[in-house]
Protein backbone atom coordinates (compact mmCIF):
# COMPACT_ATOMS: atom_id res chain seq x y z
CA UNK A 1 0.00 0.00 0.00
CA UNK A 2 2.83 2.45 0.73
CA UNK A 3 4.54 2.05 -2.82
CA UNK A 4 1.11 2.47 -4.40
CA UNK A 5 0.60 5.61 -2.15
CA UNK A 6 4.45 6.94 -3.59
CA UNK A 7 3.83 5.52 -7.01
CA UNK A 8 0.49 8.12 -6.80
CA UNK A 9 1.96 11.11 -5.52
CA UNK A 10 5.06 10.95 -8.06
CA UNK A 11 2.09 10.07 -11.05
CA UNK A 12 0.23 13.44 -10.09
CA UNK A 13 3.97 15.19 -10.46
CA UNK A 14 4.62 15.54 -6.21
CA UNK A 15 7.61 14.58 -4.66
CA UNK A 16 7.96 12.03 -2.03
CA UNK A 17 9.93 11.59 1.08
CA UNK A 18 9.26 8.15 3.23
CA UNK A 19 10.57 8.63 6.59
CA UNK A 20 10.98 5.78 9.41
CA UNK A 21 9.54 6.96 12.26
CA UNK A 22 12.03 6.61 14.57
CA UNK A 23 14.59 8.75 12.18
CA UNK A 24 11.56 11.45 11.31
CA UNK A 25 12.27 15.41 10.24
CA UNK A 26 8.93 16.51 12.00
CA UNK A 27 9.19 20.30 10.78
CA UNK A 28 9.62 18.82 6.87
CA UNK A 29 6.45 15.97 7.62
CA UNK A 30 4.72 19.69 8.71
CA UNK A 31 5.34 21.15 5.74
CA UNK A 32 3.86 18.48 3.41
CA UNK A 33 0.86 18.94 1.45
CA UNK A 34 0.37 15.13 2.34
CA UNK A 35 0.81 12.89 5.05
CA UNK A 36 0.40 9.33 5.47
CA UNK A 37 1.42 7.44 8.80
CA UNK A 38 1.57 3.66 9.45
CA UNK A 39 2.18 0.91 11.19
CA UNK A 40 2.81 -2.35 9.82
CA UNK A 41 0.13 -5.17 10.27
CA UNK A 42 1.22 -7.46 13.12
CA UNK A 43 -1.58 -8.81 14.56
CA UNK A 44 -2.66 -5.49 16.33
CA UNK A 45 -3.34 -3.03 13.98
CA UNK A 46 -2.17 -0.06 16.01
CA UNK A 47 -0.65 2.94 15.45
CA UNK A 48 2.92 3.02 16.37
CA UNK A 49 2.93 4.15 20.15
CA UNK A 50 6.32 4.86 20.81
CA UNK A 51 6.79 7.08 17.74
CA UNK A 52 4.06 7.98 15.47
CA UNK A 53 1.24 8.41 18.27
CA UNK A 54 3.55 10.90 20.52
CA UNK A 55 4.30 12.79 17.29
CA UNK A 56 0.26 13.02 16.54
CA UNK A 57 -0.60 14.18 19.75
CA UNK A 58 2.63 16.81 19.90
CA UNK A 59 1.56 18.30 16.37
CA UNK A 60 -2.06 18.16 17.05
CA UNK A 61 -3.81 21.37 15.33
CA UNK A 62 -0.29 21.21 13.08
CA UNK A 63 -2.35 18.66 10.78
CA UNK A 64 -5.25 21.26 10.05
CA UNK A 65 -5.62 21.70 6.29
CA UNK A 66 -3.58 19.16 5.78
CA UNK A 67 -4.36 15.74 3.36
CA UNK A 68 -3.50 13.23 6.10
CA UNK A 69 -4.16 9.55 6.26
CA UNK A 70 -3.62 7.26 8.80
CA UNK A 71 -3.43 3.42 8.18
CA UNK A 72 -1.76 0.61 8.49
CA UNK A 73 0.56 -0.07 5.58
CA UNK A 74 1.26 -3.54 4.69
CA UNK A 75 4.39 -3.78 2.48
CA UNK A 76 6.21 -6.84 4.02
CA UNK A 77 7.80 -3.91 5.87
CA UNK A 78 8.15 -4.39 9.90
CA UNK A 79 9.05 -0.46 10.14
CA UNK A 80 6.69 1.92 11.11
CA UNK A 81 6.48 4.74 8.79
CA UNK A 82 5.95 8.20 7.32
CA UNK A 83 5.61 9.28 3.73
CA UNK A 84 5.16 12.88 3.17
CA UNK A 85 4.29 14.88 -0.19
CA UNK A 86 4.71 18.27 -2.19
CA UNK A 87 1.78 18.81 -4.66
CA UNK A 88 2.26 20.80 -7.98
Amino acid sequence: MAKAIEEGIVEAGGAVTVYKSNAMDKDAILSSDVIVMGSSATGAEVIDENDLLPFMEEAGDKFKGKKYISSVLTDGEVENMLITGKLN
